[in-house]
């Protein structure tokens, strides 16, 4: 009992030592997202079964859609959006928060949908069109095609 007021000193000097400050209340920093919009072939040229995941020969298709579909997920503050081409450009998504949604409108995207071929040149166009009005800093598009450019 005699010890315990040099205990309480004691441990009153290591706190001091450490010299605690307060520095104010918490100041909540805005999310500096980017809007991404992702544009994915799915012309008939995406359906061969060429690729090689996880001991599997899968489509093209279906490798854009695992790889993307993860990388989607981790997107977390970015608005993202989703442009579906063939023969013709589509936005299948507008850039939202949402990459739930997204991610489910990626995985419902089948060969053919937008028609057989390739118009990148087309995507690219609406791919502008949509994110011109966007602040120059957060503007992404990722484009994803086997290359094979036989449309618009």
């Amino acid at each position: 009992r005699q010890q315990a007021p040099f205990v309480v000193i004691w441990l009153l000097l290591l706190c001091a030592a450490a010299r605690p400050q307060w520095l104010g209340e918490p100041v909540p920093v805005a999310a500096s997202g980017r809007d991404l919009l992702v544009a994915v072939d799915v012309s008939g040229s995406m359906d061969f079964p060429d690729m090689q995941w996880q001991n599997e020969e899968i489509s093209r298709l279906d490798l854009v859609k695992a790889l993307l579909g993860d990388f989607l997920q981790d997107r977390e503050g970015d608005r993202v959006g989703l442009i579906l081409f063939g023969s013709q450009a589509y936005l299948q998504a507008p850039l939202t928060f949402d990459r739930r949604t997204v991610r489910t409108f990626l995985d419902e995207a089948q060969i053919g949908i937008a028609g057989k071929n390739t118009a990148i040149g087309d995507a690219i166009g609406l791919a502008v069109k949509r994110l011109r009005q966007r602040p120059a800093q957060s503007r992404v598009l990722v484009l994803i095609t086997d290359g094979a450019n036989n449309g618009g």
